[in-house]
């Protein structure tokens, strides 16, 4: 049976204020921010008047304590044109102590991992394509804190569709699409 949670106000806020101040991995990262005093250091100044927080209560990914917050955060980050930016982010989270593997799978189908891995992607780059094999290969290995956060790509609407999967050669590993997990997490930020 599949059981559903929701965030409480805490985690919300957590995972708004990471989401926000555009997903700055750590505080080493924010320090690099500060150092280079350009527009993302605007951003943040307007985060923190926001939230009424001092710097010593931006969130970072890897100031998130939860596992369900790091699903929340993966859910609600926004790929940009930025390589280097997005693959600091997707590495966070991936990396992050409390990563679950339904964080992984959400990943690897909202940035069309699938695509990154065909013979023929569609925007290939290696460098993608070398994040997603490795999230493959930490699925299958079982390297993930938990595998207790479910993830349905069919259901969220992240799966392409027949047509789209043989006109393009799409790679989805099948170890995905099998059920391990029965928790959903609701990642409506209030």
């Amino acid at each position: 049976m599949v059981r559903g949670k929701k965030l409480t106000a805490e985690q919300c806020q957590r995972v708004t204020i990471c989401a926000e101040s555009g997903f700055i991995t750590s505080q080493q990262h924010y320090q690099q921010i500060v150092s280079a005093a350009d527009e993302h250091l605007d951003l943040v100044q307007q985060v923190l008047e926001y939230f009424k927080i001092d710097e010593s209560q931006l969130i970072t990914i890897d100031a998130l304590q939860t596992k369900e917050e790091v699903f929340a955060a993966a859910d609600h980050y926004q790929w940009g044109d930025d390589t280097e930016q997005c693959l600091r982010v997707l590495q966070a989270l991936i990396n992050h102590p409390l990563c679950d593997a339904g964080t992984a799978i959400l990943l690897f189908f909202k940035g069309c991992g699938y695509d990154s891995l065909s013979d023929s992607p569609m925007m290939p780059n290696p460098r993608y394509k070398e994040f997603y094999s490795q999230l493959i290969e930490r699925f299958k290995n079982k390297q993930f804190h938990s595998y207790s956060i479910c993830f349905s790509p069919i259901e969220q609407g992240y799966m392409p569709n027949l047509d789209e999967y043989l006109a393009h050669g799409f790679y989805i590993p099948g170890e995905f699409l099998c059920p391990y997990a029965t928790l959903r997490i609701d990642t409506e930020l209030e």
